[in-house]
């Protein structure tokens, strides 16, 4: 008779600590970044970083935002390309991001590289700007993308996580969170 309420306040005590942590682990927060025209809910806090890239054209530069919770990551990302060196054809350079994400993340077990397959492929207009979003799975992963060209920037929103995820409530939230705003 002992055990049962003893287990019982065990199991309440257990409850009570671990709450918390499960509370914080689902925290979500706007990222907004400065002068980017961008914002998106992420499931943490993200690390950021930015580069700067020479081209023929002038200088590129990348900026990205990842936030990683367990197996699965969750980045925002935006290329502002020099002027006069922004992708002219969108469909084209959707194409191009298409098949090097195909390609990025190799999965190599015969010593070949494996090509993702492409699940979903949709082709619309966000807010009067070009976009695609994309669902690729390779081996036991899944890969999500949301991409927009406005102007001179290229907007990405990748989740990447196991395979068993692609049906995560939290992969739309993150990718319907994103909008275009002024800078």
């Amino acid at each position: 008779m002992l055990r049962r309420p003893l287990t019982r306040a065990l199991m309440i005590a257990l409850a009570a600590l671990t709450w918390p942590l499960a509370a914080a682990a689902q925290q979500w927060h706007e990222y907004k970044p400065d002068a980017a025209g961008y914002r998106i809910d992420m499931p943490g806090t993200p690390a950021a970083r930015s580069q700067e890239t020479k081209t023929a054209a002038g200088t590129a530069s990348y900026h990205s935002a990842t936030v990683v919770v367990e197996q699965r990551s969750f980045m925002a990302s935006h290329v502002v390309y020099p002027a006069g060196a922004a992708p002219t054809d969108p469909q084209k350079e959707f194409d191009r991001l298409r098949e090097g994400q195909r390609r990025s993340g190799l999965v190599v077990r015969t010593g070949e590289p494996e090509l993702g397959m492409v699940r979903d492929e949709k082709r619309f207009t966000l807010d009067g700007a070009p976009a695609i979003r994309l669902v690729i799975e390779k081996g036991d992963s899944i890969m999500s993308i949301l991409a927009v060209l406005k102007a001179n920037i290229l907007y990405q929103m990748i989740y990447v996580g196991p395979a068993d995820s692609k049906t995560s409530p939290d992969i739309e939230r993150f990718m319907a969170s994103f909008a275009l705003v002024k800078s």
